[in-house]
C-alpha cells in the first residue's frame, strides 16, 4: 500500500503516527499522574475534614464528661448529697429552696457561667433530684419514676463501684415535658466507698447533628456515627443511598483510627465513605458521599485532557502536513532534473514508472548514473595505479645510483695489498650496497635486507666522520622476514645527516630500534640532532595525508626538506595502506634530538628462510 504512495504523502503518515503515539502516551501518563495527585489530595481533604468532625465530637463529649468530673469533685455537692435525710415521697431539693440556689450556683460556677447546650440534673440516693439547663420546662417527677430512669439505677449500686459513667445514645429528655433528643452522660457521685447520688450532663442532639451541617449540599449523602457493639449512635444517610446499618459494622471500621473504603448501594450506586474514630469513646464517624460527585475533578481533568489532546492532534497534522511538503519540494525538483538530464544529456538512464515515490526514483536514476560513473572510476584508478608504479621507479631511480664493481673490487684489492682493512672493509660495505641497490630482481624485500643495508650505510658514515659518529642498532630477530619495500629505510638516516646533524657540532650518535607487537611491527630512529620545529612536523603531516588523499608523491623539484621521509612512508603505505603509519617526535631528554617512528601490520609465519 505504502508504495504507491508520494514520498510527502509516506513522510507525513509516517511521522503523524510517531507524534500521535507520543503525544497519547505524555496525555495518559500526565492524566494518570494528576489523576492520582487530585485523587489523594481529595482523600486527604475528605479525612482530614472527617478527622475535624470527630475532634469537635470528642471536644463535646470531653466537655460533658469533664463537667462530671468537676460536679463529682465538688465538696459541697457530695456534703449535701450525703447530708440529704431519707423521706420516702418528698423531693429534698424542693423543700429546700436556699440549698438548691447554692447547689445550682456551684453548677453555674463549674460551666463557668456558659450557656448551657442541654441540661445537668443530680439525683441523689434517695431519688432526691435537681436540674439546670436551658430546658425550662422540667417536669415534676416522683420518686418512684426517678428510679425507673435508666442508668440511675445502675449507677447507685455500690457494688458498680469500678464503673465510671455510661453514655446514653439519642433519647427523649427524661426530665423536660417537651422530650427533645439528647445524648445523655451519667456519672455517680461518690468518695472511695460510697455512692450518694449521680450527675447527667444531656446536650441536645442538634449541637451534635451541627457538626455535620457543612455536609448537607448537593454531593453529601449523610453521615453514621456506630460503635463498636453494632449500635447505631446516630444515622443521618441521605434517602435513597440504599446503605443498610448493617453496612457499617464491619471490622476495618474500627481496627484503624482513620481511613477511606467505597461501598455499593442497593442501586447499584457506588459511595465514598471516610471514617475517622473517636478518641474518648468507641464511637466510629463515617461521613458518605456519592462516587460521582467525589471524583467530579476528575472528571473534569480527563475530560479537558481528552480536549487538550484533539486539539494538539489537529494543530500537529496541519503542522506535520506543511512541513513535509516543504521538505519534499527539493527532493521533488532534484527528481525532475534528475530525468530531464537523463532525457537530453546522457540517453541511456532506465527507470521504472510504476511507483510514485520519489525517493524511489530518485535511487533508480542514481543508480543507472553511478553505472556509468563506476567505468570512469575504474579507469580512472587504473590510471592513477600506472602513474604510482611510475613514480615508484622515478623514485627508485633518483636512489639507485650505477657505480663500477670492478674499481671497487681493485680498490679493495689494492688495500689487502697495503695491509689496510678498513680500505678492504668499506670497499665489501660499498659493494653490498651498490649490489642491493642496482638488483632489479623485485621491488619489495624484507626488514633484514634492508637493515643490513643501513648498517653498511652507517657503518661508512662512522668511517667518515671517525671520531666524531656512533651509531646502534638493535634488531628484534622477529621482524626481519616482514616486507617492505626497497630502500625504505635509509632516506630516514640519510635526512638525520642533511638536517639533524647539520646545525649541530659533534659527536653525534643514531639509534635505531625494532620491535614486534602482537599485530605491528615498529622501527624507531632516534638522533641526538637539532630536533624539528612544529611547523616542521606540521608540513610533514600535511604532505603525508595529502599523499593519502590524492596520490601524489613529491618530487624532485620540490621542496627538499624532507622529501626522502615522505616519499619513503608513501611507498611503505601504498603496500600497506591499512596498517602504515608514521610519527614525529621531538626527545624530552637532555640530549635533544629527534625520534621518528614506522611501522605497519605484522604478520606471523610458521616457517621463514634465515
Amino acid at each position: 500500500m505504502f508504495k504507491t504512495l508520494k514520498y510527502q504523502y509516506y513522510l507525513f503518515i509516517s511521522l503523524s503516527l510517531g507524534v500521535l503515539v507520543i503525544l497519547l502516551a505524555t496525555n495518559v501518563i500526565f492524566y494518570l499522574y494528576t489523576e492520582s495527585i487530585i485523587e489523594k489530595n481529595i482523600v486527604q481533604n475528605k479525612l482530614q475534614t472527617t478527622q475535624k468532625v470527630q475532634e469537635q465530637l470528642d471536644a463535646m463529649l470531653t466537655e460533658m464528661n469533664n463537667i462530671s468530673i468537676s460536679v463529682n469533685a465538688s465538696n459541697y455537692i457530695q456534703q449535701v448529697l450525703r447530708d440529704i435525710p431519707y423521706d420516702r415521697n418528698e423531693n429534698y431539693f424542693d423543700n429546700e429552696p436556699q440549698v438548691s440556689k447554692e447547689v445550682r450556683d456551684v453548677l453555674y460556677s463549674i460551666t463557668s457561667l456558659q450557656p448551657i447546650k442541654g441540661s445537668i440534673v443530680i439525683v441523689s440516693r434517695y431519688m432526691d433530684y435537681i436540674s439546670l439547663g436551658s430546658n425550662a420546662n422540667h417536669q415534676t417527677m416522683s420518686k418512684e419514676n426517678v428510679a425507673d430512669v435508666p442508668g440511675v439505677p445502675e449507677l447507685m449500686q455500690t457494688n458498680r463501684i469500678s464503673m465510671d459513667h455510661i453514655l446514653l445514645l439519642p433519647h427523649k429528655e427524661r426530665w423536660s415535658e417537651e422530650g427533645k433528643q439528647v445524648i445523655s452522660l451519667i456519672r455517680p457521685i461518690r468518695d472511695n466507698f460510697n455512692v450518694y447520688g449521680i450527675i447527667e450532663i444531656s446536650y441536645d442532639l442538634e449541637h451534635f447533628e451541627q457538626l455535620f451541617s457543612f455536609n448537607e449540599d448537593s454531593s453529601g449523602a449523610g453521615f453514621m456515627i456506630v460503635d463498636e457493639r453494632n449500635n447505631v449512635v446516630l444515622n443521618r444517610l441521605s434517602e435513597g443511598t440504599g446503605l443498610s446499618e448493617s453496612d457499617f459494622f464491619r471490622g476495618d471500621l474500627f481496627t484503624r483510627s482513620s481511613g477511606n473504603l467505597e461501598m455499593k448501594g442497593a442501586g447499584g450506586s457506588t459511595y465514598a465513605v471516610t471514617f475517622a474514630k473517636s478518641g474518648n469513646e468507641d464511637w466510629v464517624i463515617a461521613m458518605v458521599e456519592d462516587i460521582s460527585a467525589y471524583k467530579r475533578p476528575i472528571i473534569v481533568l480527563r475530560n479537558t485532557t481528552i480536549a487538550i489532546y484533539i486539539l494538539t492532534v489537529m494543530i500537529t497534522l496541519v503542522f506535520l502536513y506543511i512541513y513535509t511538503l516543504g521538505i519534499t519540494r527539493p527532493i521533488r525538483r532534484l527528481k525532475r532534473s534528475i530525468l530531464d538530464m537523463d532525457a537530453k544529456d546522457l540517453n541511456k538512464f532506465v527507470y521504472s514508472s510504476s511507483t510514485n515515490n520519489e525517493i524511489m526514483l530518485l535511487g533508480q536514476a542514481f543508480k543507472n548514473l553511478l553505472d556509468e560513473i563506476q567505468i570512469h572510476i575504474k579507469r580512472t584508478e587504473q590510471a592513477h595505479r600506472n602513474e604510482m608504479t611510475a613514480n615508484m621507479a622515478a623514485l627508485q631511480a633518483q636512489i639507485n645510483p650505477h657505480f663500477l664493481y670492478n674499481t671497487l673490487s681493485v680498490i679493495s684489492a689494492h688495500g689487502l695489498k697495503k695491509g689496510n682493512h678498513d680500505v678492504v672493509e668499506m670497499s665489501t660495505a660499498l659493494s653490498e650496497m651498490f649490489r642491493y641497490v642496482t638488483k632489479q630482481d623485485s621491488r619489495q624485500t624484507i626488514i633484514a635486507k634492508e637493515m643490513k643495508h643501513i648498517q653498511n650505510y652507517l657503518m661508512l658514515m662512522e668511517r667518515r666522520y671517525e671520531g666524531l659518529f656512533q651509531y646502534e642498532i638493535d634488531m628484534d630477530p622477529g621482524i626481519g622476514h616482514v616486507q617492505v619495500p626497497k630502500l625504505v629505510l635509509q632516506p630516514f638516516v640519510e635526512n638525520m645527516f642533511q638536517h639533524a646533524f647539520a646545525a649541530r657540532k659533534p659527536p653525534w650518535r643514531i639509534q635505531v630500534n625494532t620491535m614486534v607487537t602482537l599485530d605491528r611491527w615498529c622501527i624507531e630512529f632516534i638522533d641526538n640532532g637539532v630536533g624539528m620545529d612544529e611547523q616542521t612536523i606540521g608540513r610533514f603531516y600535511e604532505r603525508i595525508e595529502k599523499f593519502k588523499t590524492t596520490g601524489e608523491m613529491l618530487g624532485a623539484d620540490q621542496e627538499s626538506e624532507g622529501i626522502g621521509v615522505v616519499n619513503a612512508f608513501s611507498r611503505l603505505y601504498l603496500m600497506d595502506p591499512e596498517g602504515a603509519y608514521i610519527s614525529f617526535h621531538n626527545r624530552e631528554d637532555e640530549e635533544g634530538g629527534a625520534m621518528i617512528r614506522i611501522g605497519g601490520t605484522y604478520k606471523h609465519v610458521s616457517n621463514r628462510a634465515d
